[in-house]
């Protein structure tokens, strides 16, 4: 019933650099000025100050889609290679900082994704594609593995597994540890937004207009 509800225009979030990600009753939104912004819509005012990014002259942060892992920790990465893990600090003003950072090679493309405490993500150079698990306890990049193929979709977690399509290669499962448990071929199609977890089963749509 409509009139049950009511409407309330709401000032808007400061311009997003990406798809901002929802933690704790707000939005995380990266900005094109290198902040990391917490937004809630009642807030008069932040209530979480900024994370800030150390900046360098002449170059801008391009941030990739923040990553939750838990209520406490979120995830920050840029497509230069740096991942931050954040909380919120109480010390002073309540504020977004690091409290851990590591360094992937390549360039960070597609999404990143978290899976049973680890944050997985793929980098790229002139040579080929590599799936990073980082576990939150260590948060150290460690080894990575190579993808049979290109990234074009994903990461996307889907239970207990991360899923990655590539060309060559189709879509590749593999688990928290970053080791491939299967692969399919999907005649050349590329999946669309996130998997349906149905018990065991995994529904995936594609652009071509399949469901597998």
């Amino acid at each position: 019933d409509p009139s049950r509800f009511s409407t309330k225009k709401l000032a808007g979030p400061p311009r997003s650099a990406t798809l901002p990600t929802a933690w704790n009753g707000g939005l995380l939104i990266p900005r094109t000025q290198g902040q990391i912004t917490y937004w809630q819509p009642e807030a008069a005012a932040n209530v979480i100050h900024p994370f800030q990014a150390r900046l360098v002259v002449g170059k801008t942060i391009e941030w990739k889609r923040p990553l939750v892992l838990s209520e406490e920790q979120v995830v920050f990465a840029t497509a230069a290679g740096a991942v931050y893990l954040a909380s919120v600090d109480d010390t002073g003003a309540p504020h977004l900082a690091a409290t851990a950072k590591t360094n992937v090679s390549g360039k960070i493309v597609g999404q990143l994704a978290a899976l049973r405490g680890r944050a997985l993500l793929v980098s790229s150079d002139e040579t080929s594609d590599r799936l990073w698990a980082i576990d939150r306890e260590l948060f150290d990049a460690g080894d990575s593995a190579k993808l049979p193929g290109r990234l074009r979709w994903g990461p996307q977690a889907a239970g207990r597994i991360a899923l990655v399509a590539t060309q060559p290669g189709g879509l590749c499962a593999y688990n928290e540890n970053g080791k491939l448990i299967w692969q399919t071929d999907i005649d050349n199609q590329l999946p669309l937004a996130e998997p349906i977890v149905e018990g065991e089963k995994i529904i995936l749509a594609t652009g071509a207009g399949a469901i597998w």
